[in-house]
Protein backbone atom coordinates (compact mmCIF):
# COMPACT_ATOMS: atom_id res chain seq x y z
CA UNK A 1 0.00 0.00 0.00
CA UNK A 2 1.33 3.35 -0.71
CA UNK A 3 0.27 6.46 1.09
CA UNK A 4 1.03 9.83 0.10
CA UNK A 5 0.91 13.14 2.55
CA UNK A 6 0.94 16.91 0.94
CA UNK A 7 1.93 19.71 2.57
CA UNK A 8 1.17 23.33 0.62
CA UNK A 9 2.81 26.48 2.69
CA UNK A 10 4.95 26.68 5.67
CA UNK A 11 3.38 23.67 7.22
CA UNK A 12 5.78 20.84 8.80
CA UNK A 13 4.83 17.16 8.61
CA UNK A 14 5.47 15.14 11.55
CA UNK A 15 6.14 12.22 10.58
CA UNK A 16 6.42 10.46 14.25
CA UNK A 17 9.64 8.87 13.44
CA UNK A 18 11.95 8.54 15.92
CA UNK A 19 15.61 10.03 16.22
CA UNK A 20 17.53 8.89 13.42
CA UNK A 21 19.68 10.63 10.84
CA UNK A 22 18.61 11.74 7.59
CA UNK A 23 20.09 12.73 4.41
CA UNK A 24 18.26 15.96 3.01
CA UNK A 25 19.67 16.52 -0.98
CA UNK A 26 18.63 19.83 -1.87
CA UNK A 27 18.85 20.70 -5.66
CA UNK A 28 19.06 24.82 -6.60
CA UNK A 29 19.31 26.52 -9.96
CA UNK A 30 21.79 29.02 -8.90
CA UNK A 31 25.37 27.84 -8.37
CA UNK A 32 26.11 29.14 -4.68
CA UNK A 33 23.21 27.22 -2.86
CA UNK A 34 21.70 30.10 -1.32
CA UNK A 35 19.20 29.09 1.30
CA UNK A 36 15.63 29.36 0.37
CA UNK A 37 16.12 28.77 -3.33
CA UNK A 38 16.46 25.19 -3.83
CA UNK A 39 13.28 24.01 -6.26
CA UNK A 40 13.96 20.33 -5.16
CA UNK A 41 14.54 18.68 -2.00
CA UNK A 42 14.49 14.85 -1.02
CA UNK A 43 14.70 13.19 2.59
CA UNK A 44 15.75 9.30 3.46
CA UNK A 45 17.39 7.91 6.14
CA UNK A 46 20.85 7.51 6.09
CA UNK A 47 22.60 6.17 9.31
CA UNK A 48 26.05 7.03 7.21
CA UNK A 49 24.82 10.18 5.42
CA UNK A 50 27.58 12.38 4.58
CA UNK A 51 27.04 15.87 3.93
CA UNK A 52 28.25 17.75 0.84
CA UNK A 53 29.06 21.48 0.37
CA UNK A 54 27.39 23.08 -2.51
CA UNK A 55 28.45 21.49 -5.81
CA UNK A 56 27.98 21.05 -9.46
CA UNK A 57 25.62 18.30 -10.30
CA UNK A 58 25.68 18.53 -13.54
CA UNK A 59 24.70 14.34 -13.54
CA UNK A 60 21.15 15.38 -12.60
CA UNK A 61 20.75 18.92 -13.95
CA UNK A 62 17.65 19.80 -15.59
CA UNK A 63 19.32 20.11 -19.26
CA UNK A 64 21.55 23.21 -19.10
CA UNK A 65 24.17 21.88 -16.26
CA UNK A 66 23.39 25.04 -13.87
CA UNK A 67 22.38 22.74 -11.41
CA UNK A 68 23.66 22.67 -8.12
CA UNK A 69 23.49 19.99 -5.11
CA UNK A 70 24.11 20.40 -1.43
CA UNK A 71 23.55 17.35 1.27
CA UNK A 72 22.81 18.21 4.80
CA UNK A 73 22.79 15.66 7.24
CA UNK A 74 20.24 16.12 10.50
CA UNK A 75 18.04 14.27 12.67
CA UNK A 76 15.29 17.47 11.56
CA UNK A 77 15.00 16.83 8.01
CA UNK A 78 11.61 18.62 7.96
CA UNK A 79 13.02 21.72 8.88
CA UNK A 80 15.70 21.84 6.39
CA UNK A 81 13.67 21.25 4.14
CA UNK A 82 11.07 24.05 5.04
CA UNK A 83 14.02 26.35 4.66
CA UNK A 84 15.77 25.02 1.74
CA UNK A 85 12.37 25.77 0.11
CA UNK A 86 10.76 28.99 1.52
CA UNK A 87 11.80 31.53 -1.20
CA UNK A 88 9.10 30.31 -3.38
CA UNK A 89 5.32 28.48 -2.93
CA UNK A 90 6.06 24.89 -2.17
CA UNK A 91 4.87 21.66 -1.89
CA UNK A 92 5.78 18.72 0.78
CA UNK A 93 4.80 15.01 -0.24
CA UNK A 94 5.48 12.33 2.41
CA UNK A 95 5.72 8.64 1.23
CA UNK A 96 4.71 6.09 3.56
CA UNK A 97 4.27 2.48 2.90
CA UNK A 98 2.67 -0.62 4.71
CA UNK A 99 -0.55 -1.15 6.20
CA UNK A 100 -2.11 1.49 7.80
CA UNK A 101 0.80 4.00 5.74
CA UNK A 102 2.48 3.60 9.48
CA UNK A 103 6.28 2.99 7.67
CA UNK A 104 7.87 6.16 6.67
CA UNK A 105 9.91 5.91 3.11
CA UNK A 106 10.87 9.35 2.21
CA UNK A 107 10.11 13.13 1.70
CA UNK A 108 9.85 14.91 -1.40
CA UNK A 109 9.73 18.43 -1.47
CA UNK A 110 9.69 21.27 -4.69
CA UNK A 111 8.19 24.97 -6.02
CA UNK A 112 8.35 23.66 -9.62
CA UNK A 113 4.71 24.08 -8.83
CA UNK A 114 2.43 23.09 -11.95
CA UNK A 115 5.64 22.65 -14.35
CA UNK A 116 7.20 19.27 -15.51
CA UNK A 117 10.28 18.67 -13.65
CA UNK A 118 12.43 15.45 -12.76
CA UNK A 119 12.09 13.93 -9.51
CA UNK A 120 16.20 13.66 -8.62
CA UNK A 121 15.29 10.91 -5.71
Amino acid sequence: MLCLVALLGLQVLSTGVSAATYSVEAYFSDAVCTTGSAYQVNAVEAANCTAQSCSSDSAASSGDGSDAKLVECSSDFESIMATMLSGSSYVMIARFEGDNCSGWYYSYGTTQLGLCVRDKY
